[in-house]
């Protein structure tokens, strides 16, 4: 799976997820998710929030894939 800053607001969207929900999930402020993903100098995402980021991503595909497995 791609963890590009695209690749999160992409997967943010398919999921209906927005950036508030992010920063709540994250223990930071909407602003900080917002510098995160600037589309043109986004601040760089701390690893162990990136991870975290990482996770939920992960277990959004495997739920997905469980409610399409037949």
């Amino acid at each position: 799976m791609d963890y590009s800053v695209e690749s999160i607001k992409k997967w943010l969207k398919s999921t209906g997820k927005d950036r508030n929900w992010l920063a709540e999930k994250l223990y930071v402020s909407k602003s900080t998710v917002d510098n995160w993903l600037a589309p043109s100098t986004p601040t760089p995402i701390p690893k162990s929030k990136a991870a975290f980021i990482h996770s939920l991503m992960e277990q959004s595909l495997e739920r997905f894939l469980c409610r399409h497995h037949t």
